[in-house]
């Protein structure tokens, strides 16, 4: 019951902080949407004054009788008198333009760099039909220099007696001067936009960011055209004080529930949580898997008395796994070790018979006490042949045994590659040479590191055995070697064999394990040649790496982390050559 009473707290709590949040903030949001637009509203009112003040001044110099004389080509002298630079930038007017009554231009000038320039540059405008329409329009006007602010009044006399006798157009650029000017009187951030794009329309917009509203509106020339747009930044002042309303409200619904939460707490803490707290201690306690030993929790009748009665079956549960575990890894142990010396004593007891069988088959095959009928050389041969692979795998086999014991023992010198490529591959020559395989070796100088040099032999000759047996009849496999900045020494292997794929690479690196292949059927092995290559680089702290492609070829590069050290005083060159098997 307390813990419904708890779930319902925070629910109608949550409840009320959503309905809050739909009713009071949209309704400030909405007050801020009118402030912007009443402010956008204030800003084109001031625009539209500051027309309306160009345009009287435009009709006080068109309503003056020397100017209609000078419209209808009397007062020639009338622009030098009353037209100079300093007269138009006091009044900023950038540009003038006296039409006669005919509508033609009788007089045009610019203001340029603070002096008169006539004719009137044609980016002054872009947009202005003068010559056609009323004589009586003011607003602004699109020119390649930006909005252009135009009023044109008809020339009269004085009196205003009598036909028009011409036009009078002023205009005004709407430079930073101007923006400067309108951001001061609105005491708003304003930024203008000159707008040109054929998508623009006028009229009113607006956009709500995450740092407040921005209102946006676009003027029209009085064609309609799109010319001059504005936006204004206003901060949300308004929804920030809705916020902080509902924020307050919030505050007294959650103080409200806090306080009934607490109530609730404190029943659910003496009734529930202690027992709890105190079986997950006896739990916490236990370093050793066995029973629960609490008969007070075990024997209540409510949820807690379930919890504490399933966690001591769980515990003895456990304890007979731990035991049972414990009994296979001794097992195991036992095992290993029984391996281990089982490889030893093999090791020893089949080496011994093989080196007699191969050294009395070495003596038959040589005729040594004299000669002897040439079937029984040949079997002889072949009784040789077989005791020394026989004697290679149980190598293997042995050398793989003490490598998984981490007991391989390196003994380390200085080595020359060259030298031991060039043993490696005499000793591949034969086997390459029956199915016509290309071997090059591309180490032709003395190329010096510390290694164990019989490991490195094994490895290299591993690889090249590797790649030769792999490789179809006509194929090719080169060795070769560089040192890299760091002093460590690469030796790649690289054969265009039948190649392997991701799945084939995996289980070539298992010890034991062969690639299912015609040329691989072709070919005995144990399957410990390249994983034997492995274990041999981790033990110089190097390591193998393969990469291979079905049909392509194989490159196996064995990394040796060796320093750079020096050739010995009396070391000469081997005299070995690149061999190519014909």
């Amino acid at each position: 019951m307390s813990l419904i009473m708890l779930v319902a707290a925070v629910l109608m709590a949550v409840a009320s902080v959503g309905v809050l949040n739909l009713t009071i903030l949209p309704s400030f949001e909405a007050l801020e949407t009118q402030e912007a637009s009443r402010n956008t509203q204030r800003l084109e009112q001031m625009l539209q004054a500051e027309a309306s003040a160009f345009g009287r001044a435009v009709n006080d110099w068109s309503k003056w009788d020397e100017m209609a004389a000078f419209a209808e080509g009397n007062n020639f002298a009338f622009p030098d008198v009353n037209v100079t630079a300093g007269v138009l930038s006091d009044l900023k007017v950038d540009f003038m333009i006296v039409l006669n009554a005919h509508g033609n231009r009788v007089y045009e000038t610019m203001v340029e760099e603070g002096a008169l320039k006539s004719p009137i540059l044609p980016d002054f405008l872009s947009d202005l039909s003068p010559d056609s329409g009323s004589h009586d329009f003011q607003g602004f006007i699109r020119t390649e220099r930006g909005p252009m602010l135009v009023a044109s009044r008809a020339i009269q006399t004085m009196d205003r007696l009598g036909p028009a006798r011409g036009a009078l157009i002023w205009g005004r650029r709407f430079d930073q001067r101007t923006e400067s000017a309108v951001r001061e009187q609105l005491q708003l951030p304003v930024e203008f936009d000159y707008a040109w794009e054929a998508g623009a329309v006028p009229g009113e917009g607006f956009l709500h960011t995450e740092n407040g509203i921005v209102a946006t509106k676009t003027l029209a020339d009085p064609h309609g055209h799109p010319v001059l747009g504005f936006r204004i930044f206003l901060g949300h002042e308004i929804p920030d004080l809705g916020e902080r309303t509902v924020s307050l409200t919030v505050a007294a619904l959650v103080t409200t529930w806090l306080i009934a939460i607490i109530i609730i707490a404190f029943l659910m803490q003496s009734l529930v949580l202690r027992p709890i707290r105190r079986l997950t201690g006896k739990v916490l306690t236990i370093d050793f898997p066995k029973g629960l030993d609490d008969s007070s929790l075990m024997a209540r009748g409510d949820e807690i008395g379930s919890l504490a009665r399933a966690f001591d079956g769980m515990l003895v549960r456990l304890d007979e796994l731990f035991v049972n575990a414990q009994d296979a890894r001794r097992a195991a142990e036992r095992a290993n070790q029984a391996k281990s010396e089982f490889l030893a004593n093999m090791s020893h007891e089949l080496r011994t018979p093989l080196n007699a069988v191969i050294g009395f088959s070495e003596m038959i095959h040589g005729a040594v006490l004299g000669p002897i009928d040439e079937r029984y050389r040949e079997y002889a041969l072949d009784i040789l042949l077989s005791g020394r692979h026989l004697l290679t795998i149980i190598n293997d086999i042995l050398d793989m045994a003490k490598a998984e014991a981490s007991q391989l023992t390196l003994y380390q010198e200085k080595v020359d590659l060259q030298e031991i490529a060039c043993a490696c591959v005499k000793l591949i020559q034969s086997s390459a040479e029956v199915d016509n395989i290309t071997v090059e070796n591309l180490i032709l100088e003395p190329l010096v590191c510390t290694a164990d040099p019989l490991r490195l032999r094994q490895v290299l000759l591993n690889l090249l055995s590797n790649a030769v047996k792999f490789t179809p009849p006509g194929g090719s496999v080169r060795i070769s070697a560089n040192r890299r900045p760091d002093g460590a020494v690469d030796v790649a292997v690289v054969d265009t064999g039948i190649g392997m794929t991701a799945a084939e690479l995996e289980k070539a690196v298992e010890p034991f394990a062969q690639v299912d292949s015609v040329l691989s059927r072709r070919h005995s092995g144990t399957g410990l040649g390249l994983p034997l290559a492995l274990k041999f680089m981790k033990a110089h702290g190097g390591s193998l790496s393969l990469e291979s492609n079905p049909g392509k070829g194989t490159m196996a590069v064995a990394h040796i982390p060796c320093g750079v050290v020096g050739l010995p005083a009396d070391h000469h060159d081997a005299g070995c050559q690149t061999i190519k098997t014909a």
